[in-house]
């Protein structure tokens, strides 16, 4: 008995894209022949597939894809106490173990011969070109940096009061490497570096809160204040020392309602986006009622209302479910982030920060156009979002 793998996936490729392997025997010829894939997910037997011989060739498909898409979750877990490396962990990957055997004669032998790989939370553009399907391409442009497409000068939030998330990628997955950040503020054209902080280890990614809360608490001292206009993060690694500066600019008191949007990138990290612009909110109600009677009997006769005047009976509401919408403005954007900003159109996963919380919204614009620098001069972003939970008025 001999299974070849023939043909597999490569590393770091994305899991929302088919993922074959091809492999093939030297008992194709035996009764009633069939492979065997076993999909193991944290050295958990999770599925047996079994399929006949292609025709032709007598190899062994199967696309793994399918199966381990079911085991993806959402590693969006804001700390409750601020601080800078909000969430370490493998929440962008799936590690996953195929191993193959082959049936026939009424027997089946497995574990013949085994493939580990990962995949990883990406979903490659039609665009990029064919070595997007690869995972080469994520691996150029993301391991070792931030995962995001965004303008690292145009980072916005208010000195309190919502997070700002920036996610990291780890130069080799479940490597560990040591990262720190380091912080200049800006006060009044005075600059200041933070103090040289301790490196932390990560193994896969990291979720960053960059906030001035967060900051802070990293810092363990308040290093940035009510006297600060900007400041700019250093995102180090210990082997390639720094890999992306963060310009953080601190908005003043508006008149408008700040709302911040934190959503899942197209590479699988978590991005945030402030509208600080004119934001307004609109509600829609859906009613149910029934009808009751009018006459009622009360003290030896018929009346159309009680001891109090009021009246009985009519159209009695029993139920309103109100559906919350906003539209939001952002500030003026350049070019590269209105580009980034098409990842939040786009995203299956939005949440609305709104007074520590965090509500899952549905991202109700539908289309994004293109801008060109040269054509188009100024560009802001204007999104229509519903939250995803419901408000009910009292029941009757």
């Amino acid at each position: 008995m001999a299974i070849t793998i023939d043909n597999s996936p490569s590393e770091y490729q994305s899991f929302h894209e088919d993922l074959w392997y091809v492999v093939s025997s030297t008992n194709t010829a035996q009764s009633n022949f069939k492979y065997v894939f076993d999909v193991y997910i944290n050295s958990v037997l999770v599925a047996r597939v079994k399929s006949f011989p292609q025709p032709t060739t007598n190899k062994g498909l199967f696309n793994v894809a399918t199966i381990i898409r079911n085991y993806a979750a959402s590693y969006f877990q804001p700390a409750t106490a601020q601080t800078a490396f909000n969430y370490i962990g493998s929440g962008n990957r799936i590690n996953y173990e195929v191993k193959f055997g082959e049936e026939y004669g009424g027997t089946t032998y497995t574990n013949l011969t085994t493939d580990t790989n990962d995949a990883l939370n990406y979903y490659p553009s039609t665009l990029t070109g064919g070595t997007a399907y690869t995972g080469s391409w994520y691996q150029t442009y993301y391991m070792g940096n931030v995962i995001s497409t965004r303008y690292n000068q145009a980072f916005t939030t208010k000195l309190s009061g919502n997070r700002v998330f920036l996610t990291i990628q780890n130069n080799q997955l479940n490597t560990p490497r040591d990262w720190k950040l380091s912080v200049v503020r800006n006060n009044g054209g005075t600059t200041t570096t933070s103090t040289p902080t301790a490196f932390t280890s990560i193994s896969d990614v990291a979720v960053l809160d960059i906030s001035p809360s967060a900051i802070n608490t990293y810092l363990g001292t308040t290093f940035i204040t009510s006297a600060t206009d900007s400041y700019v993060v250093d995102i180090n690694e210990d082997i390639a020392g720094t890999v992306y500066l963060a310009t953080v600019t601190i908005l003043c008191d508006s008149r408008y309602e700040n709302i911040p949007l934190h959503f899942l990138n197209s590479f699988g990290g978590y991005d945030t986006m402030n509208f600080n612009m004119v934001n307004r909110q609109t509600r829609n109600a859906e009613k149910k009622s029934y009808e009751e009677i009018e006459w009622q009997y009360r003290s030896g006769d018929m009346h159309r209302f009680n001891a109090n005047n009021v009246y009985y009976g009519g159209s009695k509401q029993f139920y309103t479910q109100q559906t919350i919408s906003y539209r939001l403005i952002s500030d003026w954007v350049n070019h590269t982030d209105y580009t980034w900003l098409r990842d939040l159109i786009m995203s299956p996963e939005v949440y609305m920060e709104y007074n520590g919380y965090f509500i899952p919204v549905t991202i109700g614009t539908s289309s994004w156009t293109e801008k060109k620098r040269f054509a188009d001069k100024t560009y802001n972003l204007e999104l229509d979002i519903t939250l995803g939970t419901k408000e009910f008025s009292q029941f009757r």
